[in-house]
């Protein structure tokens, strides 16, 4: 995968990643990955290494991030599991974007 195709889907999953967590009401992973995907915009390259620190960090890190009415989220108990798992899911599409724009950057 070339690095503009790595980049765009990078963007479109933060994308979707804000929007899961905006709709059960994070502000705070959120509000970053906004701003990374904005770096991103801004071509950036630092922002492709923050994103794959999200993606494969720990404690504090979109990696991290569970949502559930324990975590103080807006999710009904029932939505749990299916939520985390697009989550889950995401999270995958970051790291794997972020590995190949940065494995297209250094030749």
């Amino acid at each position: 995968m070339d690095r503009t195709s790595a980049i765009a889907l990078l963007r479109s999953a933060l994308a979707q990643a804000v929007e899961l967590l905006v709709a059960h009401g994070d502000i705070h992973v959120s509000h970053r990955l906004t701003e990374l995907r904005t770096r991103l915009e801004e071509g950036d390259q630092t922002a492709l290494v923050i994103a794959l620190s999200e993606s494969t960090g720990s404690m504090g890190s979109l990696q991290d991030r569970y949502l559930c009415p324990e975590n103080g989220d807006q999710i009904a108990p029932s939505d749990v599991v299916e939520v985390n798992a697009k989550l889950t899911g995401l999270v995958g599409s970051i790291r794997l974007a972020a590995n190949a724009a940065l494995a297209a950057s250094n030749p």
